[in-house]
């Protein structure tokens, strides 16, 4: 898991349901708790069953407030029936906020160039 260097996984049962999720520092917890070799381990020892998800329609706002609260950098996206759907990370998230604040720094400062040049045709047309 390390070695693709992947650290969460959502846990699923064969029709996609969440059931839970699992990361590296949950398989070093047990792993160094058990005295065992990591190979050996079940994922059932170590996952997180209580584990949120966002839905579909959540927005980045509900995913934030998520992750800071249960103090993790990945959330598992799952359907209304708990399907998953996908995986959003905190920073997919930082990336679009920051796009989306450069997007509107452009839109805003077009806009203030666009005004500037209708005052001044205004102005040399009088």
């Amino acid at each position: 898991m390390r070695q693709e260097n992947k650290s969460f996984f959502p846990v699923v049962d064969k029709n996609k349901y969440l059931i839970g999720t699992i990361t590296y520092q949950d398989i070093c917890k047990v792993v160094a708790e058990k005295n065992i070799d990591a190979k050996d381990l079940y994922v059932a020892e170590a996952m997180n069953y209580h584990a949120q998800a966002l839905y579909l329609n959540d927005d980045d706002a509900t995913a934030f407030r998520l992750m800071r609260r249960n103090h993790v950098s990945y959330l598992p996206v799952v359907d209304f029936d708990n399907r998953l759907k996908g995986i959003i990370s905190f920073f997919s998230i930082a990336r679009r906020i920051v796009r989306f604040k450069h997007e509107f720094r452009n839109t805003d400062r077009n806009r203030n160039l666009e005004n500037e040049f209708n005052n001044d045709s205004q102005m040399a047309f009088h």
